[in-house]
């Protein structure tokens, strides 16, 4: 065939069958040879040759070979071979001491000139084979895989998990691959655990194969080893193995690492936090080459251990409610700015919560407003801070309950609303022009009671659990960006329209403003159009254009082929006669100094 190691055997053959030269003595006259011309592949341990001379000493010879690694009977036959030619009917004289290259007797001038020859060409041989042996024994490919599965779905849902196949840059081609999976398919109870449904790759279906994982081991589907067994997989009982072939032949060393979409299902049945193990491998079935050759190429694997737990593990606990919170990100300081804090409660489908009790924690700095349905109704408020005060440390968490919740797997909840004043509980600013960002941050615990549908299984009382922190930032000013034609919609040379809005804190003033904005690639500035600029202040409003010494239009950059525009705003509302120019005022900072007794709705943008 086509394996390096077949050729390097081809090789030997030959150099064996040049060996063969008849001895002779220090008179000239001939011996027999004691090499036979080797017909059989050599890389079979033993052979049996009927020599075709009519001599009387016609009969049978064994060649015996000892079980040195392949490497070695390529090496060593020209010189000092491992294997040795025995006839147990012809006597061992001085004559006929076994030698593979070299002879016993003294040879002629001409003789030696010959084996000197031979010589050459079998150092240079041996030279050939070292090297080619070196490529061959270094150079293999590497299965090697990752995955991503959910932590915390929801309990009897359906998931998805991705695992992806690669072949590091070091390695060769790898032919045939495969990814072996694991799942706890009996669960904790027998009939409750995860099994696999399906599984594409790049929108192809996946063939898979599933063994039930026994007491004892049991065969691979579909690796087998040098003497054609199947490769073991031993337990964890009661999972089952699911071997996933990839519709490729092969995957070379760089190729893009190929992902596949492995579907999930749970038992409804299934424990809660059960902290079930996925465990996955990587593989390739043929190994280095594309032929059905295991004696010379056997299966290889990413892990070649038959215990699943010493392979990759991806852990999946099923729960059966979540608690999220969302705030705004960045917003502008004041009145003026009300911000939502939503949070959101996800109950599994199909199952309902006794109870359910939430403590959202607010931030200090901040003036608590309310507590309304964001989602639902049907909800207790059972504390709350005082509504349009500063909160404090002793009285900021609001905690609400829901009593019977059934899930759906939508979510429901509150909506708490706040804003930053001036100042602080200490009559401290709370932002100044050198700190003119503050983060703050929301906290939050829940708790519930939880009756599962397997009978098997206690009622359970869930622990108080912390949700995940959410931060959001307060400003002096925000600027914002918005474009009023959807990217479905856009059309070569077709208009686009960009707003920047920016939106002034209400106890902040500012002049020398100037906005510098940036076109992606594929957008360019329409030069037939004049920007405009609009502003509200204290409840009033005004527009003017842009005139052209207040605004520059720069090169593309060639490098990532954006284009910014610079707006001089301040001189802009000088050249327009804007009533406070070249200052722009937030909605509770008059003409005068800024005050915490200012309107609701009118900010400054």
């Amino acid at each position: 065939g086509n394996s390096p190691r077949c050729v390097l055997a081809s090789v030997s053959r030959q150099l064996l069958r040049d060996g063969e030269t008849a001895e002779k003595n220090s008179t000239g006259e001939e011996h027999e040879a004691t090499t036979t011309q080797q017909t059989q592949p050599f890389l079979n341990p033993s052979f049996q040759k009927n020599s075709n001379n009519n001599s009387k000493h016609q009969q049978k010879q064994t060649r015996t070979c000892n079980h040195t690694p392949n490497f070695l009977l390529f090496i060593f036959p020209l010189r000092l071979s491992s294997c040795a030619l025995s006839d147990p009917h012809r006597p061992r004289t001085k004559a006929h001491k076994r030698n593979t290259a070299t002879v016993v007797a003294q040879p002629g001038r001409k003789q030696k000139m010959k084996t000197m020859k031979e010589s050459v060409w079998i150092v240079v041989l041996c030279a050939l084979l070292i090297m080619s042996l070196s490529v061959t024994v270094s150079a293999v490919a590497l299965p090697t895989s990752s995955a991503t599965v959910p932590a915390t779905p929801f309990i009897g849902a359906s998931f998805t998990g991705a695992f992806t196949f690669s072949n590091p840059p070091s390695a060769t081609a790898g032919f045939g691959p495969f990814f072996d999976i694991v799942s706890p398919t009996s669960g904790a109870d027998g009939n409750d655990g995860i099994s696999i449904t399906g599984a594409t790759l790049l929108g192809t279906a996946v063939t898979i194969k599933s063994v039930v994982l026994t007491a004892a081991c049991v065969n691979h589907p579909l690796a087998i080893d040098n003497t054609h067994t199947p490769f073991q997989v031993c337990g964890p009982v009661g999972s089952t193995l699911y071997t996933l072939v990839l519709p490729f032949g092969s995957v070379v060393p760089d190729q893009v690492p190929v992902t596949a979409t492995v579907s999930f299902a749970q038992s409804p049945l299934i424990d809660l936090n059960g902290n079930f193990r996925i465990y996955y491998r990587a593989g390739f079935n043929f190994a280095n080459d594309e032929l059905d050759n295991p004696c010379c190429d056997p299966s290889i694997f990413e892990f070649s251990s038959t215990n699943p737990t010493t392979w990759n593990a991806a852990s999946v606990n099923p729960t059966v409610a979540t608690v999220t919170h969302d705030a705004t990100a960045k917003f502008p300081q004041g009145i003026n700015y009300p911000q939502t804090d939503i949070v959101t409660i996800t109950v599994a489908s199909g199952q309902t919560l006794s109870t359910i009790t939430v403590s959202e924690v607010l931030p200090l700095n901040v003036v608590y407003l309310s507590c309304t349905a964001a989602f639902s109704t049907g909800f207790t408020v059972l504390t709350q801070p005082t509504a349009n005060q500063l909160v404090t440390s002793s009285a900021r968490t609001v905690t609400f309950r829901y009593n019977n919740l059934s899930g759906t797997g939508v979510g429901i909840g509150v909506t708490i609303r706040y804003y930053v004043p001036y100042l602080d509980t200490s009559s401290q600013l709370i932002l100044t022009s050198t700190a003119s960002t503050r983060t703050l941050s929301f906290t939050g615990t829940y708790t519930y009671a939880w009756t599962p549908t397997d009978v098997r299984d206690p009622q359970v009382t869930f622990p108080s659990t912390t949700y995940p922190a959410t931060t959001s930032t307060v400003q002096t000013f925000v600027t914002r960006k918005s474009i009023d034609t959807a990217a479905s919609s856009l059309q070569v040379n077709s208009p686009v329209g960009i707003t920047v809005v920016v939106d002034v804190g209400d106890y902040w003033a500012f002049d020398n403003l100037f906005i510098y904005d940036v076109i992606g690639d594929g957008l360019r500035f329409d030069n037939s159009f004049t920007p405009t600029l609009q502003v509200a202040q204290h409840g009033a409003t005004a527009s003017s254009s842009f005139v052209p010494a207040n605004f520059l239009v720069n090169t593309v950059n060639a490098a990532d082929g954006s284009q910014k525009i610079d707006f001089q705003v301040s001189n802009q509302l000088t050249s327009s006669s804007f009533v406070t120019a070249p200052t722009v005022y937030g909605g509770c900072h008059p003409v005068a100094a800024p005050t915490t007794n200012c309107a609701f709705g009118r900010p400054a943008t």
